[in-house]
């Protein structure tokens, strides 16, 4: 297939002039003389390139770099910026904006095709890699400590086991992220570092640089348990780019959301395609349960989309409420009944390892098997 290139200059002399060099190279053009119609133009064509003007009348070529960036349907398309500016300051500023390569006028035929085909050619290397757009799961624990956190994470690692896809697992809760500590993890946390951006910076391009690799196609957002980053619980905007962006980059994409603590928590459980529920059995969180339960509803969770109320079972303790007592009152079924061991927890918090590492044929395993492989089906019948 002709590759195609949307090249957007006011001067159509040089539209002509490039068109020529491109063409002669084999591939498609789409013209555009101003920002708003390379805009529209790129929603439309999906060019494989966007070769941009930075003086325009209008919208220049950072505004329009930054609008791409904004909107999933146009975010990961690479951008090459031109102009006669060859300054240190203009680079910069593009490089801010989300372009990803530069090239100063006059240019060389033979310097603009080179840039063109590496940037298409590693699009198209992420592009079969990440492919279209992924499949958000978003996990909420009816209250704090729950082990919501725990059961994104030992998901994701199931997941990838079972499907050999990647996923990415992110903790979206700013001061409250466990996974550094846990995990012995020495990079600093990624979610603060977007979050302290402006959501015009938040690209595919940024949030890719924050995720961290634990195993082979595992790779986690991490936020910090630094009570300073609490306050960036307020930064909704950039949260939900951040969300909108994630399955732009893989198939697969969990989320913990906490315990209902989020101040857009329903602009953001709006995005996800399937919700789990973490629960326990005491009479004050079955209660709590119910109004999270009806709260999803508005959203088509538990009729449109799928809705997983998950049991989290203390071994050995009495159990104040039975599954089927539970099952009654909130007139929904429980997906899974995953027993909590503390023993387990504990040996996995002293090795730095997921629960999963720690007893590979223990009873808690098999739950998490059983989940993926439910997961697995319902992502590939969608």
């Amino acid at each position: 297939m002709t590759d195609k290139i949307l090249l957007v200059d006011d001067d159509a002399d040089t539209v002509q002039l490039i068109s020529v060099v491109l063409k002669h190279q084999g591939y498609e053009v789409v013209p555009a003389y101003e920002g708003f119609s390379a805009l529209r133009l790129a929603y439309t064509e999906q060019p494989d390139l966007i070769l941009l003007d930075v003086m325009m009348p209008g919208l220049d070529g950072y505004q329009v770099t930054r609008k791409l960036r904004s909107s999933p349907e146009s975010a990961n398309i690479p951008v090459l910026m031109f102009s006669a500016k060859n300054q240190v300051d203009d680079r910069v500023t593009g490089y801010e904006s989300g372009i990803d390569d530069y090239i100063t006028k006059p240019i060389h035929p033979a310097e603009l095709i080179a840039k063109i085909k590496s940037l298409v050619s590693r699009s198209k290397v992420m592009g079969s890699t990440f492919g279209e757009k992924g499949y958000i799961t978003g996990v909420l624990g009816v209250k704090g400590g729950i082990g919501a956190s725990s059961f994104v994470l030992n998901l994701a690692i199931s997941y990838r086991q079972q499907s050999k896809q990647d996923v990415i697992a992110v903790e979206l809760r700013p001061g409250h992220g466990s996974w550094l500590t846990n995990l012995n993890m020495k990079q600093p946390d990624g979610m603060s570092r977007l979050l302290k951006l402006r959501p015009d910076s938040i690209t595919t391009v940024a949030v890719n640089e924050q995720l961290q690799s634990i195993y082979p196609g595992i790779h986690l957002l991490t936020a910090s348990r630094q009570p300073e980053d609490i306050k960036l619980l307020s930064a909704t905007e950039q949260m939900q780019k951040i969300v909108r962006l994630l399955p732009l980059l893989t198939s697969m994409v969990m989320i913990d959301m906490g315990a209902g603590d989020l101040l857009n928590l329903n602009a953001l459980t709006s995005l996800c395609d399937e919700i789990y529920v973490l629960m326990n059995s005491y009479p004050s969180n079955i209660l709590r349960t119910r109004k999270v339960l009806n709260d999803l509803s508005t959203d088509g969770f538990g009729n449109t989309k799928p809705l997983n109320l998950i049991l989290m079972q203390p071994g050995g303790k009495t159990i104040p409420a039975s599954s089927r007592e539970i099952e009654e009152f909130l007139e929904r079924q429980i997906t899974a009944v995953m027993p909590v061991s503390p023993e387990i927890a504990f040996q996995a918090e002293t090795q730095a390892k997921p629960l999963l590492s720690i007893q590979p044929d223990s009873e808690l395993n098999k739950r998490y098997f059983e989940i993926a492989k439910r997961l697995i089906r319902t992502v590939q019948n969608r």
